[in-house]
Formats: C-alpha cells, structure tokens, sequence
C-alpha cells in the first residue's frame, strides 16, 4: 500500500474512533473538509504542519498515527497501545494513554535482561524498544516526503 494511502486510512480510522465526521475534524484543525477528505483517500499527502494540526485536533501523537498506520498495513505488532480516547467502547484522559501494555512491567529485571541494565546503562523493555524503533522508522520517512516535497517547484 502506499505511503499515502496508509497515513490517509491511518487519519481515518483515528477520526472514526473518536466518532467525528470530516467537517467536525476539519472545524478543530482549521482546514477544509475537502482536504481531510483528500487525505483520507491517499490523493494528497498532508504537509508536517497540516499533520500536526490534524493530530492536535484528534488529541492523538506520534503513538497512536504509528498504531494507527500498523493497524491499517495489517503489520500491527502488540508492543504499543492506543491512547484510551481511541479505544473501542472506552473514552477517558489523555493520561490514560500512559498505560504498560500487559508484560511491560521492567520492575525487577536482572541486568542484561529487557529492562534491566547493561554496563550502567538504563534500558527499556524490549517491546518498547521494538515499538520506539517502528515509530521512528515512520517518522523518518513522514520527515523524508516533507523535505523531498520542499524542494520541488510548484
């Protein structure tokens, strides 16, 4: 699937989570239901700044536009958990988001293990060390498109 195509069904399936039409979405990012739609078809690739205010208006971050675009690849893997507003049938804080996903709990990890230390150093679990790696794979390439986008005329 292509890259666009992904972040336009990623943007859509976090819009309908939260239960919002286009126009409600559009209303709260301060752009046009024409764009969210276009973006949500994978015609047109929203810029960093339009993205940020798409995900501002969701209440959403990097996390859950990952989540989101795993989940629609069918590459999901179950290192990471959508915030609570997201969830199916659960609405609550942006503070819920902060949740371990189950088996997260580094508390009591030898040294060497996935969350205990090498050489004094601290290290995260090893699902979260997956899931930091993936986010910031896509962020590389989000990061990438602005720039290769920048430099073409218009």
């Amino acid at each position: 699937m292509s890259f666009a195509k992904s972040l336009g069904e990623a943007i859509k399936l976090l819009r309908n989570r939260r239960g919002w039409p286009q126009k409600q979405l559009a209303a709260a990012a301060r752009i046009t239901r024409a764009m969210v739609s276009s973006y949500e078809k994978g015609k047109q690739t929203p810029t960093l700044v339009t993205l940020g205010k798409i995900l501002t208006a969701l209440e959403a971050d990097l996390c859950d536009l990952h989540w989101a675009v795993e989940f629609v690849d069918g590459t999901q893997r179950p290192v990471h958990e959508l915030s609570a507003h997201f969830q199916l049938g659960q609405a609550g804080s942006p503070r819920a988001a902060g949740r371990k996903p189950p088996g997260a709990n580094a508390a009591g990890a030898e040294p060497g293990e996935a969350g205990g230390e090498i050489d004094g150093e601290q290290r995260l679990p090893e699902h979260i060390e997956a899931a930091l790696g993936g986010a910031m794979a896509n962020v590389r390439q989000i990061v990438r498109y602005a720039l290769l986008s920048a430099k073409k005329p218009r």
